[in-house]
């Protein structure tokens, strides 16, 4: 049985209740729910809807609540496989509005594509950013093609990570590395994901400022998963854009364990109007960010 972490359920002003959990039953393919009616008063569960859809098939609701009490629903669907998220939605006499809340129990996020230049082998490393922990793999493709030899993963890598890590070993030979990559990656209990390289959501850009005693552009990268993931070596930067143009770069430098400070090479002048800054890594994420104010 997995349980989701507590998620209050938001309702103005006063609270009807909280989801002590949200638990997915692997063995009856079914979720459950844990509610506490937190009132002073005596309060009548009267509906439960799910992404929406009024659930009328549970045989406890409508279902008196004393204060303080604790009660566990089962929702009525059984579901062929687990589903990736589900919004909850709870309905208490006397309340006009209704508690909701969302649990996420499988979701797969790239985090890193490595391609190694000696040995044309590429690794990739997933997160799991829900609470179901248990993920087996069972195919991976690669640019629409299976890839029936790669190594799936059967533990997890990367202690200090907030959400459990994997790590797929592609059997394919690249001599050089690929610009871009699409994989769609089965697991065993009937999900699927699809997940692009080159991609975002992984880093952050910010502080674009102009030198005035250089004359030079420089911001900072935020990486918030160098610090356990490449706390040994430095990230190299394959592509930094200015206005669209490739830029060169003067300087890099880790300042902290997970941020860089970048340091192009043009020099202007005068202070631009403004810098859209667009930066890739050697690992395929990217990010871009537009900055109208360059002095600080």
């Amino acid at each position: 049985m997995i349980i989701i972490n507590e998620s209050i359920i938001l309702v103005p002003f006063r609270s009807m209740g909280i989801a002590k959990s949200t638990e997915w039953d692997n063995a009856s393919k079914q979720i459950n729910i844990t509610l506490v009616n937190y009132e002073d008063e005596e309060t009548t569960l009267t509906a439960i809807y799910v992404n929406g859809i009024l659930d009328d098939k549970i045989a406890s609701i409508p279902q008196v609540l004393s204060p303080n009490q604790e009660v566990e629903i089962t929702l009525s669907e059984k579901y062929t496989i687990m589903p990736k998220q589900v919004t909850i939605e709870v309905q208490a006499e006397n309340y006009p509005w209704r508690g909701r809340w969302t649990a996420t129990f499988i979701d797969l996020r790239l985090l890193r594509v490595y391609w190694d230049e000696s040995t044309g082998r590429i690794r990739v490393l997933l997160e799991n950013a829900g609470e179901y922990s248990e993920v087996n793999f069972s195919k991976v493709y690669v640019n629409g093609t299976l890839d029936d030899a790669a190594v799936v993963p059967r533990g997890t890598y990367g202690g200090q990570a907030r959400y459990p890590i994997y790590e797929i070993s592609l059997s394919g030979i690249y001599l050089s590395k690929p610009t871009a990559m699409l994989l769609k990656i089965n697991t065993a209990d009937g999900n699927s994901f699809e997940l692009e390289s080159p991609f975002e959501e992984i880093i952050n850009l910010f502080s674009i400022q102009w030198d005035e005693s250089t004359g030079r552009i420089k911001f900072f990268v935020y990486i918030p998963t160098a610090h356990f993931l490449e706390k040994d070596i430095d990230i190299t930067f394959d592509e930094i854009y200015v206005n669209g143009t490739l830029s060169d770069v003067a300087f890099i430098s880790r300042v902290y364990s997970e941020t860089y400070e970048i340091v192009l090479s043009k020099s202007y002048e005068n202070c631009p109007s403004h810098a859209t800054i667009k930066v890739v890594t050697d690992f395929g994420a990217f990010c871009e960010r537009t900055d109208y104010n360059l002095l600080y």
